[in-house]
């Protein structure tokens, strides 16, 4: 699994796509932020599709660089 990679090659940054197949993209950054030792790690998120869960940025420990 992806986290697993993560923990194992602690890389610079996360690109991490919200459109996944069988993992919410929420719960993905969720975890890295839960983790002590990725809570830290630079995770920019991309997507092909609408987001449209606003509400979920501030619990899923993401920032919005424009303040929203």
């Amino acid at each position: 699994m992806a986290l697993e990679q993560v923990e194992a090659a602690r890389p610079d940054l996360v690109i991490l796509d919200f459109s996944l197949p069988k993992v919410d993209g929420w719960e993905v950054l969720r975890s890295l932020r839960t983790d002590t030792g990725a809570r830290a790690l630079p995770v920019l998120v991309i997507t092909g599709v609408e987001v449209g869960r606003g509400d979920e940025i501030p619990t899923a420990g993401a920032k919005v660089p424009n303040g929203r």
